[in-house]
């Protein structure tokens, strides 16, 4: 049977990975990277960062600083401060993650909101505004490579109103297929 002639279910496969773009997965994939195999690969769990929002909170220690940051015991405070050492990885071009996506046989990213990034600190303005240039930072990537990444986005839930606003703009003008909620408020 070919690829083609396949019900779809049997087409699909999901990946789930914390690992950032970049990192090597020693004997995942059999073969030369760029590798395939029959399944297609999408990789549910991948985070991008945009400048863009972490310079319009810069300053502002309530927004800018993690809950993690300030309400975790000191050896996690540690482990999340190695954590965002690691992860400085997603802040690489989209160019440099699909190459990276194509060396761990990746064939979709569905790409969210770095963590430290929801900014739900935030007055209700600002959160508006943070979220709307992360999630546009995101539409953009997805805009440029729509056959390699999925958006998910962020809305800023300490205002309702306003993150009901927000979702209904990543639906219907940004075409996500989901969004990033963190455990609590508080981050």
């Amino acid at each position: 049977m070919s690829r083609s002639a396949e019900p779809i279910a049997a087409r699909f496969v999901v990946l789930f990975t914390c690992r950032p773009p970049g990192t090597a997965i020693p004997g995942r994939f059999r073969g030369p990277p760029h590798a395939r195999g029959q399944w297609f690969t999408i990789d549910i769990h991948c985070h991008v960062r945009s400048g863009k929002a972490t310079e319009m909170v810069e300053g502002n220690e309530a927004v800018s600083r993690w809950y993690l940051e300030t309400q975790a015991s000191p050896e996690s405070r540690e482990i999340n401060r190695q954590n965002a050492i690691r992860t400085n990885l997603q802040s690489v071009s989209a160019e440099q993650r699909i190459a990276d996506m194509d060396h761990m046989g990746i064939d979709i990213q569905a790409i969210s909101p770095a963590p430290r990034q929801t900014y739900y600190g935030a007055d209700a303005d600002l959160g508006l505004a943070v979220s709307r240039q992360i999630n546009d930072d995101i539409a953009e990537m997805c805009g440029r490579f729509p056959d390699r990444f999925i958006g998910l986005g962020t809305v800023p839930f300490q205002a309702p109103e306003l993150a009901v606003a927000e979702l209904d703009r990543l639906h219907r003008s940004l075409g996500f297929r989901g969004i990033e909620i963190m455990t609590h408020v508080a981050g």
